[in-house]
């Protein structure tokens, strides 16, 4: 499985089901830290419904240059 340093990164979502305890019982450090938000729910419709907020939030497009409706000058 490969190995990920979530503790390194600006910010972190765990999904979950319920905030029973996980596998084994052991306490998972990571979501107590403050980069961390706890999600919890079934990972696709979490997923999906994130998305469609991240999509929905979004500004919108940078105009591209290339296909700009204003005359460009010739040089």
């Amino acid at each position: 499985m490969p190995i990920l340093n979530a503790d390194h990164a600006k910010q972190v979502f765990v999904i979950k089901r319920g905030e029973g305890e996980g596998y084994a019982g052991i306490v998972n450090e990571l979501f107590y830290a403050d980069n961390c938000n706890m999600v919890y729910g079934d990972a696709r419709a979490v997923l999906i419904k994130m998305g469609e907020a991240v999509r929905g939030s979004a500004c919108r497009p940078w105009p591209n240059p290339l296909n700009s409706s204003k005359p460009r000058n010739k040089p």
